[in-house]
């Protein structure tokens, strides 16, 4: 039987893990067609309120965190909530968000990747040059709106990247 514990953090933060894209990590549906299809698909509000019967409107500290994609709809969620909290709809003291490698803006990380894989010392100044111009690659796609090859390109640029160090890839 589960006993309460004495010392407890839960007692005085509120923690709400948001996790996307679902049907990524630990959360799925059993019902595909209420997958998301993009952010603007996602009815915060609802989502909050029908997943939890917690007492939003107590005097304790609500934190979201989130990771990874998850980081990007985690801040929009916030935001959301924000506006609930100022407009009235929603009562609860939104304190901080906390992310943890955020996949806000893919273009950027990757842009920050040659830099910083030299900085490491993991790249000499050739690898550094060989991967920045792949970024721009990239870039260039995306830019012309060309998203398949765009992807295909961030894919080849995740393989040199491993073939330039050595074994170092984005998810280890």
């Amino acid at each position: 039987m589960l006993k309460p514990r004495v010392n407890s953090w839960v007692k005085d933060y509120n923690v709400l893990f948001v996790d996307s894209p679902v049907g990524s990590g630990f959360s799925y549906v059993e019902d595909h067609s209420l997958l998301a299809r993009n952010s603007t698909t996602v009815n915060f509000y609802h989502t909050i309120s029908s997943t939890t019967t917690f007492d939003w409107e107590s005097n304790v500290s609500l934190y979201i965190a989130s990771e990874s994609y998850g980081g990007r709809i985690a801040v929009e969620f916030a935001y959301a909530l924000a506006q609930e909290i100022q407009a009235g709809v929603m009562h609860c003291k939104l304190a901080g968000l906390f992310l943890g490698s955020a996949w806000l803006s893919p273009i950027d990380s990757i842009a920050a990747w040659p830099k910083f894989l030299l900085g490491l010392g993991y790249l000499d100044e050739a690898g550094r040059k060989r991967i920045e111009q792949r970024v721009a690659t990239v870039r260039e796609k995306l830019t012309q709106q060309q998203l398949d090859v765009a992807m295909d390109g961030w894919h080849g640029l995740q393989q040199a990247i491993i073939q330039e160090t050595k074994g170092i890839n984005c998810y280890n």
